[in-house]
């Protein structure tokens, strides 16, 4: 169904226009890997959602939309990011050098999408990515808004980058490189998948995806150049895993696992910087440490130097059906933790 607003049409992309999408992720900011049709593809069969793209049309032109990551849970049509997934939210490709001219632009267009999906879905959540700030429309249409955090660091010189990190890391180096620990990149998810599961554990969460197919998509996802997976040992022992997401320049700290038997060894500490190290020598500009929000996640991401940045969870009930979905969620996500 194509809805029109103005010079504007709006109306979900066929599988064959997913090209046109992905060039226009590529060339606007923000140009997010997560919302390329191969990241939603990949993810919506992990979990077995449908997805698609809902384009904004000025003319022929494709000039802006977002994401669709579909479920339908007790009866309601419901727009979530996917899994895993940081940031999924609106993208604008800019039509105005003119800052005034540009932020009329951006709260016209984010009106117009946030107006087609009240339409469409029951219940929506959106993660916005830290380049979009302007959430007036949101704010004015009765989204709730929840202000979130990460860490982007600069990939700058290694003596710079060295001498961010907080004094505590430093120490921690040290004593891991005199235990002897061993960071390397592999291939195989099964040396990551029980330590990020030990992990949610700690934080009272569980894995939303079991092992076999954490293993199906981590190899969808290689296959399309977009992750890979590091480790650090000590002797035999895998004792932190970390999978990278790539989208050049950025690299993203996407999903991280060590097991707390050996925190005070320093080697999740070393796993990081050298993480960082191999990075910056192959030429990208920035690592985003993908939410600073738990506070012990927050301290260890915090001690790596990088600038703190908000981005936005933002949601909203449309009707009762959706009333009734955020309520049932928050049930789910309570029993889910006991």
């Amino acid at each position: 169904m194509k809805t029109t607003s103005n010079r504007y049409n709006i109306r979900p992309l066929d599988r064959d226009e997913c090209s046109l999408w992905d060039n226009l992720v590529q060339e606007t900011t923000p140009g997010l890997v997560f919302f390329r049709s191969s990241w939603l593809s990949l993810m919506s069969k992990a979990f077995d959602a449908d997805w698609g793209v809902l384009g904004l049309f000025r003319g022929e032109d494709l000039v802006g939309g977002m994401p669709l990551y579909m479920l339908s849970r007790w009866g309601c049509k419901v727009l979530v990011p996917p899994l895993y997934t940081p940031y999924c939210g609106f993208l604008f490709s800019p039509i105005s050098e003119r800052a005034e001219k540009l932020e009329f632009q951006t709260q016209a267009l984010a009106e117009i999408l946030t107006k087609t999906l009240s339409e469409r879905f029951d219940f929506v959540l959106l993660a916005s990515p830290p380049q979009f700030m302007d959430l007036r429309p949101f704010y004015r249409g009765g989204w709730q808004v929840k202000v979130l955090y990460t860490h982007l660091l600069e990939l700058a010189s290694e003596e710079e980058l060295y001498s961010k990190l907080d004094s505590a890391v430093k120490n921690k180096l040290n004593k891991a490189r005199k235990l002897s620990v061993t960071v390397e990149e592999e291939e195989d998810p099964s040396l990551f998948f029980p330590l990020w599961e030990m992990s949610l554990r700690r934080q009272g969460q569980r894995p939303f995806i079991i092992a076999s197919k954490f293993r199906e998509l981590f190899e969808d996802l290689k296959r399309e150049g977009l992750v890979r997976l590091f480790v650090a040992r000590l002797g035999a022992n895998v004792v932190a895993s970390r999978v990278a997401v790539i989208d050049p320049p950025l690299v993203y700290d996407w999903l991280a696992g060590a097991d707390s038997n050996y925190f005070r060894t320093g080697a999740n500490q070393l796993l990081v910087w050298e993480m960082i190290r191999e990075f910056r020598q192959e030429g990208f500009s920035h690592l985003d440490f993908c939410g600073a929000n738990l506070p012990g996640v927050a301290d260890f991401k915090t001690s790596f130097g990088g600038e703190l940045l908000s981005y936005y969870s933002l949601s909203k009930s449309f009707n009762l059906k959706g009333n009734l979905y955020r309520w049932l969620q928050n049930i789910k996500r309570r029993l889910s933790i006991r």
